[in-house]
């Protein structure tokens, strides 16, 4: 992926700290799916759950999905991660 942090910091400008799948993959340049994949496979940072109950929804931190592009996309560590309910 080459994705410009320039771009992106441009492209975050208006949007809430946490996003939802869709807010992500604008904020990316990607599908919905190919995020959901990424996600799904730790190639990217977690979404975190909003919520206790089992049907809480997840978000995305805009800052760590930022620092992660801007770092040049690395697959992240699947000890760290912390969403998924």
């Amino acid at each position: 992926m080459s994705t410009d942090p320039t771009t992106i910091s441009r492209v975050e400008d208006g949007l809430p700290v946490l996003l939802s799948y869709r807010q992500a993959a604008a904020l990316l340049g990607i599908g919905e799916r190919t995020l959901y994949g990424w996600q799904r496979a730790g190639r990217c940072p977690p979404p975190r759950k909003i919520g206790p109950s089992p049907k809480s929804p997840v978000r995305f931190v805009r800052d760590e999905l930022l620092d992660w592009a801007a770092a040049g996309c690395a697959p992240v560590d699947p000890t760290d991660r912390e969403a998924e309910g």
